[in-house]
């Protein structure tokens, strides 16, 4: 993905937070336009992009709709706790 080798090449780069977020973003679309049969495992995908956006700031800017995000992903996930 285009978003990980931006943030591996440029490391200190001062739109780290801005990247991990459009990675989180993207993950996200991703995860709840899918088939079923897909979805799940793109769910976790997005959960894990959003823990690394809070791991690199907790207070990040972008943190209060990254939130709502991640509840929509918890809300869909409880479908395939069976």
């Amino acid at each position: 993905m285009v978003l990980d080798n931006f943030i591996i090449d440029y490391p200190g780069t001062p739109y780290k937070e801005k990247a991990l977020f459009w990675k989180f973003d993207s993950t996200y679309q991703l995860a709840i336009n899918s088939v079923t049969s897909k979805m799940k495992e793109r769910l976790i995908t997005a959960k894990l992009a959003y823990a690394n956006l809070i791991k690199f700031n907790e207070n990040s800017e972008f943190k209060p709709k990254a939130d709502e995000m991640l509840a929509r992903i918890e809300t869909d996930l409880k479908q395939f706790s069976n």
